[in-house]
């Protein structure tokens, strides 16, 4: 779910310190993003919101959330792309981003010292 070989890498490369801090503007700019992602949005809406999770995602190691949103965002450009399958791709994303956010709050306090974030009320 999480790789924490990206998370440590960026931890030597720019300290603990701005890792917890990435690590609380991703929890707060991700959390509204994935509130945004409402089944019945439309198509174009929803590959806009697929690929900025993915980036963000991707650079914390969310390899499970930058996958899924990679794919959901190819679908939701797809000139034929149905809402039941958009629904389906965003309760997936949902869940689980839900669970990569539980891991990071629960493991980045253990690895690099607290995280902000973790006040925060969530999904």
């Amino acid at each position: 779910m999480i790789d924490w070989a990206r998370l440590d890498e960026l931890c030597d490369d720019l300290g603990a310190e701005t890792v917890l801090e990435l690590v609380d503007l991703f929890l707060a700019e991700s959390d509204e993003i994935v509130q945004r992602m409402a089944p019945g949005r439309a198509p174009q809406a929803l590959a806009d919101e697929f690929h900025a999770l993915k980036g963000a995602a991707a650079n914390l190691g969310l390899s499970d959330v930058a996958r899924m949103c990679s794919a959901a965002e190819d679908a939701a450009r797809h000139p034929e792309a149905e809402a039941d399958d958009m629904a389906r791709r965003v309760t997936q994303i949902r869940d689980t981003y839900g669970a990569a956010r539980q891991a990071l709050l629960d493991g980045v306090p253990q690895r690099y010292g607290a995280v902000r974030g973790d006040q925060a009320s969530g999904m």
